[in-house]
């Protein structure tokens, strides 16, 4: 007996829970976890309490242990398939609701994961598994489908450590490491105009810091300003960031879904998880098709990763790299791609002049003073040996000078003994000298 028929013909009604674990949790789950989507879950042995939905009128919030496959290693991730204890009646037939969980490990932490279903109609277009088949004639297969439908892969969610919520942050990707400017767009209008918003995460690269001085508007349901990254996936063009938001207070929101375009420069979000309608470029939308969360346009001034500043700069003259080169006040920047390997600048008046990244990226973040900028070894050696700009005389110079001067001496002495030997000897010997120099007395 299918199920897609219940919504058509009967009343659903709920019958006394019904416990029938097959199985424990892994002792790596133990506790009390953060979910995105659903709150806090606490992970008993053989059961799960916090959860719950709301199917076809009859809210299931019990949920036992049903298969676990996979969690043999310590980091790694696994599948749940989690039974609920109510079930669903009509006309005398029991109707039961599966749950197949695909976890995937991040850190010691947390887990991001997946419902393996296809979104189900009638019961509140949740990924859930519904059936009248006997339990034992059951197989994993049955409840986790492989092969889901579209945007799938948007839908992760998370499950974080309660009360390790620090020590399961993660570095944000390459494309939020930097310094920024935004505007903020949200389902009410634009806020933060000619990009008076500023972001920073280079101080701390797991952490997005956005300053409320400069737009007061808040982000991502946060009064701080303050996000933590807790997982980072790459789905397509798109990158998908998770952040958590570390507020004393109790937020709207504990967890807010960003999705990046791959060359920073845009992105939108929403709260709990992102959705497979969701893009960069678009808001994401609620069940009756309403537009939720907000959006960001965002201006790359300089950016961090790899521990390394990689900064674009004007200088005071198009010529030269004296001087100083720090005054970025109106550097205007083509959006910094991922791989900045052939970034280019706008030439706008002032002339922008990037400075040549080194081949060696130094271990620490450090910006480049164009004071210590050196010519090149062959530029050296080719100034060698040449008169300098201020009329100096050159070493090769020199060497010639002194040359000359030592033949012209070398002459003179030779010429001093000669006259010496011609005065001291007898007058026969002196005429042959003389005459053989051809010398007349």
């Amino acid at each position: 007996m299918g199920w897609n028929w219940l919504c058509a013909i009967f009343i659903v009604s709920s019958m006394p829970p019904y416990s029938d674990s097959a199985c424990t949790f892994p002792s790596i789950l133990s506790g009390s976890w953060w979910d995105s989507n659903r709150g806090v879950l606490t992970f008993g042995s053989e059961n799960i309490n916090g959860l719950s939905f709301t199917i076809y009128g009859t809210n299931l919030q019990n949920w036992d242990c049903w298969q676990v496959d996979g969690f043999q290693g310590q980091n790694d991730g696994g599948t749940l398939i989690i039974k609920a204890e109510d079930f669903l009646s009509a006309f005398g037939v029991n109707f039961y609701v599966y749950l197949c969980l695909n976890l995937t490990r991040i850190s010691a932490y947390s887990f991001y994961y997946y419902q393996m279903y296809d979104r189900q109609t009638n019961a509140n277009n949740e990924r859930v598994f519904v059936t009248d088949a006997p339990e034992d004639s059951l197989t994993k297969d049955d409840i986790c489908k492989k092969q889901l439908d579209s945007g799938f892969d948007a839908e992760f969610k998370l499950l974080l450590k309660k009360g390790s919520e620090y020590g399961a942050r993660q570095e944000l990707p390459d494309q939020l490491l930097g310094n920024f400017e935004y505007i903020l767009i949200d389902t009410n209008g634009s806020y933060c105009s000619s990009l008076g918003g500023q972001m920073e995460t280079c101080n701390d690269k797991k952490t997005m810091v956005f300053d409320y001085t400069k737009c007061k508007k808040e982000i991502a349901y946060s009064t701080s300003g303050n996000l933590s990254c807790v997982a980072k996936l790459q789905k397509g063009s798109h990158m998908y960031v998770m952040m958590y938001n570390p507020d004393p207070a109790e937020p709207i929101y504990r967890f807010t879904c960003f999705v990046v375009s791959m060359d920073g420069t845009r992105a939108s979000y929403v709260y709990k998880n992102c959705s497979s309608n969701q893009s960069p470029d678009t808001f994401s939308l609620a069940s009756d098709g309403s537009p939720i969360g907000g959006k960001l346009s965002l201006k790359i001034n300089a950016t961090c990763y790899n521990s390394y500043y990689e900064t674009v700069w004007t200088t005071r003259s198009p010529t030269t790299m004296s001087g100083s080169v720090h005054d970025t006040t109106n550097v205007t920047v083509q959006p910094l791609p991922h791989d900045t390997t052939n970034v280019t600048v706008q030439s706008l008046p002032p002339k922008v002049t990037q400075i040549p990244l080194p081949t060696d990226r130094p271990s620490s973040p450090t910006t480049q003073n164009a004071d210590t900028i050196k010519h090149s070894d062959s530029q050296e050696n080719a100034n060698k040996g040449t008169v300098s700009a201020e009329g100096g005389i050159s070493t090769g110079a020199i060497v010639a000078i002194g040359v000359t001067i030592g033949i012209l001496s070398a002459v003179i002495i030779t010429v001093v003994i000669i006259y010496l030997v011609i005065k001291r000897r007898p007058p026969s010997i002196k005429r042959k000298v003389l005459s053989f120099m051809n010398i007349s007395k």
